[in-house]
């Protein structure tokens, strides 16, 4: 009689449902029938959902005024980008025919803007604008440093070619009467933006943390250091002897070699941070009228810097203040845009527009989704349809065979 083999039981799995793969299962058996319900079901679904949608978004009401032809002799003007410090403005009246009830929202809305370019979209510095190094322009070519070598505060190609148009409505209650119609600058951005993706430094005085310092008594200075030997935009910390030189905002040119306490061949250039070429103002004076609302948390430079995804596209840029006149909504009568022309399209075949629009539980006018469920419930009732008409022939063909 041969002996047993000797197993290690310590190595065997443990006489478990799990391990041995003994655990109850249940396979579904759907019949022909539970199958053409759920997609009847489905594909009605679907459809009602549709429907519901786009009367909803149908039901928005929305104006859109094109003033890129109405303002020709500030386009005209803005071409030249040497008078981007000239003042245009221009107005452009318009009737509303029907009232507009609710919460009225103002847009600027953009054609031929493509913010969906690779290099485009890159050019930025989240951790700028996130107020951690306000000083890091690593990644955002071609607009890092102004042309005497300090850094851009906030760099990148998105900050800017911000659009700066300011727009503000006027009612005319009557002839003689215009009445500037209320508009909110708040509550235009994500909150997941306005809280966490954008922050400023922390520190009370915006103007001297944007702007940098130089040389003074708290040892701070403002460097570059460049040349053939050592090159970057930063901040650093260089020991000399028995001192430290505290390098701020990137504006010298420092030599590696050192002798004694100090370095050789320091050549401090002006000191601080600079505006986008293109801004009128620095980041810390985007709002003057609410101290809350600038810096790297101003709304309007938030939406616009959330890139779109096609070349034509509209960013939030007010909300109607529903006080005096209009508690209920903008009442139908004659308006007026007033336009302060700052923003430059026809130099890129583009043209601009300013849309007042109410919006619905589901969102604004847009019947992307209404037809998205449309076009779902119709294919899946006529798929549904198909399925039964073959289940009923081949239900008729087993019978004759038996």
């Amino acid at each position: 009689m041969e002996p047993m083999p000797q197993y290690d039981l310590s190595r065997l799995p443990e006489n478990t449902a799990l391990k041995q793969q003994t655990l109850p299962a249940h396979q579904l058996e759907l019949s022909a029938s539970v199958v053409l319900s759920i997609f009847f079901a489905t594909g009605g679904f679907c459809l009602c959902m549709g429907i519901i949608l786009l009367l909803s978004a149908k039901s928005t009401r929305e104006i859109e005024i094109n003033y890129t032809n109405t303002c020709a002799h500030c386009a005209q003007l803005r071409e030249n980008s040497s008078n981007f410090d000239k003042e245009c403005t221009c107005s452009v009246p318009f009737y509303l025919m029907d009232k507009m009830e609710g919460n009225v929202y103002m847009y600027y809305k953009l054609y031929g803007f493509y913010q969906n370019l690779y290099r485009y979209i890159l050019s930025r510095s989240n951790s700028q604008l996130v107020g951690k190094d306000i000083w890091d322009v690593t990644n955002c070519a071609p607009f890092q440093v102004s042309h005497n070598g300090t850094p851009i505060i906030p760099c990148g190609a998105i900050a800017n070619s911000i659009f700066n148009d300011t727009i503000t409505l006027s009612y005319h209650l009557n002839s003689s009467i215009h009445i500037e119609v209320p508009m909110l600058k708040s509550g235009l951005a994500w909150w997941t933006d306005k809280y966490i993706k954008f922050r400023n430094p922390r520190t009370s005085d915006l103007a001297s943390a944007f702007a940098g310092s130089g040389i003074n008594a708290s040892g701070h200075v403002s460097v570059i250091l460049s040349s053939s030997m050592l090159c970057r935009v930063g901040i650093a910390t260089l020991s000399a002897g028995n001192g430290s030189l505290r390098v701020g905002a990137v504006n010298a040119c420092i030599s590696r070699t050192h002798t004694g306490l100090g370095f050789k061949h320091v050549a401090v250039l002006p000191w601080g941070s600079a505006k986008p070429p293109h801004w009128a103002r620095p980041i810390y004076e985007l709002d003057t009228e609410d101290p809350g609302n600038n810096g790297f948390v101003n709304e309007d430079f938030i939406v616009w810097m959330r890139t779109a995804a096609f070349p034509t596209f509209k960013k939030l840029y007010r909300r109607l203040s529903r006080v005096h006149y209009f508690v209920d909504g903008l009442p139908a009568g004659n308006y007026t845009f007033h336009i302060s022309y700052n923003f430059p399209v026809t130099v890129f075949r583009g043209k601009k527009s300013v849309v007042l629009s109410t919006l619905t539980w589901i969102g604004g006018g847009s019947l992307f989704l209404g037809l998205t469920y449309t076009v779902t419930g119709s294919l899946t009732l006529l798929a549904s349809f198909a399925i039964l008409a073959i289940h009923q022939m081949l239900k008729k063909n087993k019978k004759d065979f038996l």
